[in-house]
């Protein structure tokens, strides 16, 4: 300890440590809108103010592959586990009785998980006995010379394939104002994170300047495709993930 009078050595001075902490969240006053919560308000209305027009779709592009056509999907919470288990297509090459087509498969089953959500909750569930029919058409479709008692089970079984097909049709179509609704939810919460992301991690100094980046981003038409196409929830939930991977990883640093 040191003397009154004497002055400590070199070796003994102990470094103070420094605390570094982040700005301040400031706007610069050039407009009125500053509140995070107004703004996040504005781009939720600005996201439901230019896809309300897409309620009225139907479906398109791989929407009918990734849904309708999906055995999975069509199971509702019962084909969580295999959708959960299996590439994206699994379901959509069975029922064409080929193997897999795309170089390294395709896993993305988030946005598959919800549309089975959707079909069990909004919709009416087929997948379960049309997949039982859909594989005994293909056994009995590849056996060789068939007795009439077979032909007979094949031609009713086909039948049965049809109007199960008609009826999940019908189903996947009344859920489609539903799922273009959800697309148009979870678009705005994706802009709801995105200003979170830039106000906190990149313009503390300005949060204006946040704002408006996402205002732009929200209205920009780059987007239309994704929003207004349902099977391509699965950007949606790209960026929506990858934002919050980065507004963890700021925290956490």
């Amino acid at each position: 300890y040191p003397v009154s009078g004497c002055t400590m050595s070199s070796t003994a001075k102990q470094k103070k440590s420094s605390t570094w902490s982040l700005p301040p969240l400031t706007s610069t006053g050039y407009l009125f809108i500053k509140n995070f919560w107004v703004q996040a308000a504005v781009l939720v209305a600005v996201a439901v103010g230019f896809y309300a027009n897409t309620v009225s779709n139907k479906y398109a592009l791989d929407d009918d592959i990734v849904m309708r056509q999906n055995t999975y999907v069509q199971k509702g919470f019962g084909g969580i586990g295999e959708i959960l288990t299996n590439d994206a297509y699994k379901s959509f090459y069975q029922s064409l009785g080929v193997e897999q087509q795309l170089a390294g498969g395709r896993y993305r089953p988030l946005s598959i998980v919800s549309f089975a959500i959707e079909q069990s909750i909004f919709g009416e569930c087929y997948g379960e006995r049309f997949e039982v029919v859909r594989d005994k058409v293909l056994q009995l479709q590849k056996k060789a010379g068939l007795t009439a008692a077979e032909q007979k089970e094949l031609n009713d079984a086909i039948a049965e394939r049809m109007e199960l097909d008609k009826k999940i049709t019908e189903t996947t179509l009344e859920l489609a104002p539903i799922r273009h609704i959800f697309q148009i939810v979870w678009y705005a919460l994706l802009l709801v994170v995105l200003l979170v992301f830039l106000r906190e991690c990149v313009f503390r100094t300005n949060t204006e300047i946040a704002f408006l980046a996402v205002l732009l981003f929200g209205m920009h038409p780059i987007h239309t495709e994704v929003v207004a196409n349902v099977k391509s929830r699965d950007e949606i939930f790209s960026l929506l993930f990858i934002t919050l991977t980065f507004i963890s990883f700021f925290r956490y640093s």
